[in-house]
Parts: C-alpha cells; structure tokens; sequence
C-alpha cells in the first residue's frame, strides 16, 4: 500500500506534466505548420479528453467501491455486535432481523460521519445542477486556457 500523499504528489506531478508536454506540442504543431496541423490538435484534444473521462470514471468508481466497503464494514461490526450480545442473554438471534437492523444503524452510523466532516449528504437538485454547471465552465475555462494560449503564442 502507497502512502496517499506520496501518492497525491505523484498525481500533482503527471498532471503539472501533462500541462506541459500538451503546451508544448500544441506550440510546436502551430510552430511547424504545415497542412496537418489542425488534425494533430483535434487528435491531441480527442486523447487529452479521452483519458480526462477514463480517470473521471475510475475516480467515480472507486469512491463507490471505497462506500460499499465502509457500509459492509460497518454492517458486519454491527451484526457481530448484537449478534454476540443476544447470545450472551441467552436469547436466540434472528440472523436476517439482525442484518436488517445491522444494515439500518450502519447507514446512520455513515449519515452521521459525513454530517460531522463536513460533506453534504444531499446536495439536493439545485446543488447538482449547480455544481454541474460549475463544473462544465471550469472545464471550457482550463481547456481554452490550455489549448488557447499556446495557439496565441505561437502565431507571435
């Protein structure tokens, strides 16, 4: 296992990476000219956005992965819990009541901690749609900015 900051580094460092390589061949395609460079910018544009929506994808999926980890955990901890509990009444468990119960507290148990670190449970409509829109300007925003300034340099 990596340490996460060494692992946020890493990342940090591929994307300040992937800045300039792209910087630089954007200037260099429009630097040499020549009949194909608008096919070598709309490819280079067609990779860049590909691999943004693969990692976009992983990261989507591995943070659903990372909360069904946490609710499994949470609800076995809980079933064992009660379930050593009733033995130790004496009464006899019901195993698939207990998992119910088990299931309901864990997802309490998850409500509460994102409450208390501060992550909003439910946006709700308007904050997904918000965020959205945020979302989709920062990105017309970062690829002008990075497709842009190379362009306007070059023709310096």
């Amino acid at each position: 296992m990596t340490d996460p900051q060494r692992k946020v580094a890493e990342i940090f460092g591929f994307a300040v990476f992937k800045m300039l390589l792209r910087f630089v061949l954007i200037l260099s395609a429009f630097k040499l000219g020549g009949n194909y460079t608008s096919v070598c910018i709309i490819l280079l544009l067609a990779i860049d956005l590909a691999t943004q929506s693969i990692i976009t994808a992983m990261e989507a999926f591995s943070l659903d992965l990372r909360d069904k980890v946490w609710m499994d955990t949470l609800t076995n901890r809980m079933f064992y819990r009660n379930f050593i509990e009733e033995v130790r009444l004496g009464n006899r468990p019901d195993v698939d009541e207990m998992f119910s119960i088990s299931t309901k507290e864990a997802v309490a148990d998850i409500k509460k901690a994102r409450l208390d670190t501060g992550q909003n449970v439910d946006m709700g409509w308007a904050g997904k749609v918000g965020w959205g829109t945020w979302s989709f300007f920062s990105n017309i925003f970062a690829y002008a900015a990075g497709y842009g300034i190379p362009m306007i340099i070059s023709t310096l």
